[in-house]
């Protein structure tokens, strides 16, 4: 009797062992995997699980086969969605304390400067994302780890992660670290110039009725990327001379066109702001 439970035992475990496998596989990690970007970020994670979702882009979920349960493996599309709200909560609270005078419209275009895309794009380049984000197939031949839109929606994934795992404290500390204060020193100059009244793309405008010019025409000149995560290219001609830069032409990129449009016209804003050279 005992031979025989014992048999039966060892069948099971054999069995069952297959799954566990996987399980394990998928569910554990060894910390020193994560080690140098948690040296970058400033944060040691608790549950490593939470930053490799936040570093798992939804065409490389998509590729892998459900697990023995029948779940698909995790993504960080929520996680971006939550990210981008911790990140705007910290930032406005940020640009409240620093810019008292303020008034809202100021506070929110602040705001969006420091949250834009191509800004927290170049966030997750300086903390080495490429090399970390996960990405299907199709993504690695594109070079995907170089997009803007992935990297910027990665950094956001990242963000919650912290607050996930740490909780408001920590997500502040990061947010502050590496997005807040490096970008102040780029909002100070443009409130002596008035960039901060309007949006770029109506400050642009206005810029343009200044000198009698022709409204800027705006031009997609690329859409590329998955249809869940497309890039757009947008390029800005001002027609006639305006200051020191005759025929002016500048390009932006974003998730939307609306997006990209104002990237491209916070572009023209800065090379017109640009000395003449002699």
């Amino acid at each position: 009797m005992k031979n025989k439970q014992s048999q039966s035992q060892r069948r099971a475990r054999k069995t069952s062992a297959p799954s566990r496998a996987r399980t394990n596989k998928r569910a554990v990690l060894r910390k020193s995997e994560w080690s140098d970007l948690e040296s970058v970020l400033g944060h040691s994670f608790r549950n490593n699980m939470t930053l490799r979702q936040a570093l798992t882009h939804s065409s490389y979920a998509y590729e892998q086969k459900p697990d023995a349960d029948g779940a698909k493996y995790p993504h960080n599309e929520q996680m971006e969605f939550l990210g981008d709200a911790v990140l705007g909560f910290l930032t406005a609270r940020a640009l409240y304390d620093h810019f008292p005078s303020f008034r809202e419209g100021q506070l929110s275009r602040a705001r969006t400067q420091l949250v834009r895309a191509e800004y927290l794009a170049e966030v997750g380049r300086k903390w080495g994302l490429g090399k970390w984000i996960q990405l299907g197939r199709g993504e690695e031949r594109s070079h995907g780890h170089e997009k803007n839109a992935i990297l910027a929606d990665t950094v956001e994934a990242i963000i919650a992660a912290i607050y996930l795992d740490g909780g408001t404290t920590a997500a502040e500390q990061c947010v502050m670290k590496h997005i807040v204060e490096p970008g102040l020193h780029l909002l100070i100059p443009e409130t002596s110039t008035g960039l901060m009244q309007n949006d770029p793309k109506s400050e642009l405008q206005e810029r343009m009725q200044a000198t009698s010019g022709p409204s800027p025409a705006y031009q997609v000149i690329k859409v590329h990327g998955p249809d869940h995560h497309p890039v757009y290219e947008v390029a800005v001609h001002l027609r006639r001379r305006i200051e020191q830069a005759p025929y002016l032409s500048a390009h932006g990129s974003g998730s939307s066109k609306k997006q990209a449009e104002q990237n491209a016209a916070m572009e023209a804003l800065a090379r017109m702001n640009e000395p003449a050279k002699v």
